[in-house]
């Protein structure tokens, strides 16, 4: 490891300690002012919310598949896994780092539990309609995500996107399918994007962009993700290349296959 890459483990170590998960004073040393998370439950959190109230969950923990990459001079992405000794859960992080006069702050965190299924990779109900049937039985625009279907990466941002869009708004086909490459070509999305898509009125929007837009159209707190918009795009963009290129190694390939149950299969498009 470099002398940064140790710093960093071990900050990320120190926040994971027990006495320090249950301590407001010393989760708030470890805190940015600005800090904000994504966290796996759904929810979203600000440093505010670990004030001694809401005490963290003291079960040892320990980090597998540490790896750092510098962002810029004063910011450190990191992509770990972390397991959880008394459950054996594992929950795949990757977190912001951002270097203050009083030393290295944790500023983002994002995390999700690991799942070793995949959505049925058969897709089924494809139409050049730009309309889909919302539950209400009424008319809605609608957008489609293009993902890697070996990707469980991929694999659970579906799921996740299916769980907060009840109204059905987005559509899914995988990057590999026929239609998938009918679309990534009529709309010159990029030969080097192999992650998440957004298809929308249109036009093709991919890495920190297509991710931000997604958000607008899902329910519950994650519409507040449009707020990392004012950051620089290089910055975003360079995350998610980051996140993209390792994708394989952090999160893994699929191995096994979950059937969706036919309304949410009716989402899915193939040729």
């Amino acid at each position: 490891m470099s002398t940064l890459e140790k710093e960093i483990y071990a900050l990320e170590c120190s926040h994971l300690k027990p006495d320090v998960r249950v301590s407001a004073e010393k989760i708030g040393d470890v805190l940015d002012v600005e800090f904000f998370e994504f966290g796996s439950s759904g929810g979203a959190f600000k440093r505010v919310d670990y004030n001694g109230d809401h005490p963290l969950n003291p079960d040892p923990m320990e980090i597998k598949f540490f790896t750092i990459h510098e962002l810029g001079p004063a910011a450190v992405l990191t992509t770990y896994q972390v397991h959880n000794h008394k459950t054996g859960r594992l929950t795949n992080r990757s977190s912001v780092w951002k270097k203050r006069s009083n030393g290295w702050k944790l500023f983002f965190i994002k995390e999700r539990f690991r799942m070793e299924t995949c959505l049925n990779k058969r897709l089924r109900g494809y139409s050049h309609n730009s309309t889909i049937i919302g539950e209400g039985g009424n008319d809605m625009e609608h957008a489609i995500v293009l993902f890697d279907g070996d990707c469980n990466f991929c694999d659970s941002s579906v799921q996740f996107i299916i769980n907060h869009d009840p109204a059905g708004y987005y559509q899914f086909a995988s990057l590999q399918s026929e239609i998938g490459k009918e679309l990534s070509n009529k709309h010159n999305v990029p030969d080097d994007v192999d992650s998440l898509v957004l298809i929308k009125d249109g036009q093709a929007y991919v890495k920190s962009e297509g991710a931000l837009m997604i958000s607008n159209h899902l329910t519950g707190l994650w519409k507040l993700a449009h707020y990392l918009k004012p950051f620089p795009r290089a910055l975003r963009d360079g995350a998610y290349d980051v996140i993209a290129k390792n994708r394989y190694k952090v999160f893994g390939k699929l191995d096994s296959c979950m059937l969706p149950p036919p309304h949410i299969r009716k989402r899915f498009l193939d040729k």
